[in-house]
């Protein structure tokens, strides 16, 4: 007999809101979530209006511990791991470590480090870049992050 998988919950994050029912209400509405962007300065792009992610708080989802050591990409991972759980049913720490897996599809890591890894390299060349910094950066952090905090131990 063939391997199992179970979806029991929805991890929303998003433009339109946090957790299912935010989210579901949003669309149901036909609401958008594209806005003009405040995160971060848009000039040089000549785009001013995208679906950004606002008043996402790190430290509404994660440990003190955790916000510290993981950029915003592996903290929106690490929120909606929780809010899976959550509308789940799920307390902290009630999954099977070694019979959870963490999958999370992904074409980047952090991309605050992917940016200031180009920025060195167009102003320094090869030299510019340092490579503790190349270390940090991966795409296999994201569910690694997330495995960590949310007990999985089985395949990332």
């Amino acid at each position: 007999m063939g391997s199992r998988a179970y979806v029991t919950g929805v991890g929303v994050g998003s433009a339109l809101g946090y957790g299912r029912e935010a989210f579901q209400r949003a669309l149901v509405e036909g609401r958008s979530g594209v806005s003009k962007v405040s995160g971060f300065d848009t000039s040089a792009i000549g785009r001013d209006f995208a679906a950004e992610v606002k008043d996402f708080r790190a430290r509404d989802w994660l440990t003190a511990a955790e916000a510290r050591r993981t950029g915003r990409c592996s903290a929106f991972c690490i929120a909606g791991a929780r809010i899976a759980l959550e509308d789940a049913g799920l307390a902290q720490g009630a999954i099977h470590g070694e019979r959870t897996a963490v999958v999370l599809g992904t074409t980047m890591g952090e991309v605050a480090l992917i940016e200031k890894l180009d920025r060195a390299w167009v102003a320094a060349g090869k030299d510019g870049v340092r490579d503790v910094e190349v270390s940090r950066y991966g795409t296999t952090l994201l569910p690694i992050h997330v495995a960590r905090a949310v007990g999985a131990r089985g395949m990332v």
